[in-house]
């Protein structure tokens, strides 16, 4: 019975020791809002994918009175959105300090999103629709604490490049424009391991 009970124990304990190391696989959420799972292939390299989706609507009226001949004129607008970004990061280990991992991060994203628009005055509304697609390459430096065995904090901060392409199409034309930013990245989340 105590030979059984301490095999136990042992493997209990090698398991808790072994967090975090190849072949963990934990879900991480984080800010900006972002669903992903995280799965370390060794114990110094990691591959997290996540995706994110996004809804936004707005709408908007503008009122002019006396404008012409004491009638009153208006002018509407209204946007129905949806938005979806899908990524894949490597998390490739720096440095591990008990129980913080020091972290690169290299990223790449696609993104995808369509609006549907109606502006004009009313009783003559016009309507058009907004694709926009783009590519999101980042490179950040990262943290991550292990409050846990299972439960870890983790922060990210450095630099985005994002180029998009963003289609109009209007009833008998379309224009397109491309543009590129480039900028800080930052996030922060938590991952729960399996």
């Amino acid at each position: 019975g105590r030979v059984l009970l301490g095999v136990v124990m042992l493997v209990v304990a090698a398991r808790s020791a072994a967090a975090q190391e190849a072949g963990d696989v934990g879900v991480t959420m984080g800010y900006p809002g972002a669903l992903g799972v995280v799965w370390h292939v060794t114990d110094a390299v990691a591959v997290r994918p996540d995706i994110a989706l996004t809804r936004s609507t707005s709408e908007s009226t503008t009122s002019a009175t006396g404008a012409f001949a004491g009638s009153g004129l208006s002018s509407t607008s209204t946007s129905d959105g949806w938005g979806t970004t899908v990524g894949v990061s490597v998390l490739v280990n720096v440095r591990t300090i008990e129980r913080l991992r020091l972290y690169l991060a290299p990223r790449l994203a696609y993104a995808r999103s369509t609006t549907d628009n109606e502006t004009g005055l009313s009783g003559a509304l016009t309507g058009f629709t907004a694709k926009t697609t783009g590519v999101l390459a980042s490179g950040s430096f990262g943290s991550q604490y292990s409050l846990h065995d299972r439960f870890a904090v983790f922060g990210e901060l450095g630099l985005q490049y994002t180029t998009q392409t963003t289609t109009s199409d209007f009833p008998g034309s379309s224009t397109e424009a491309d543009g590129t930013t480039f900028g800080l990245r930052s996030a922060v989340g938590v991952t729960f391991y399996f």
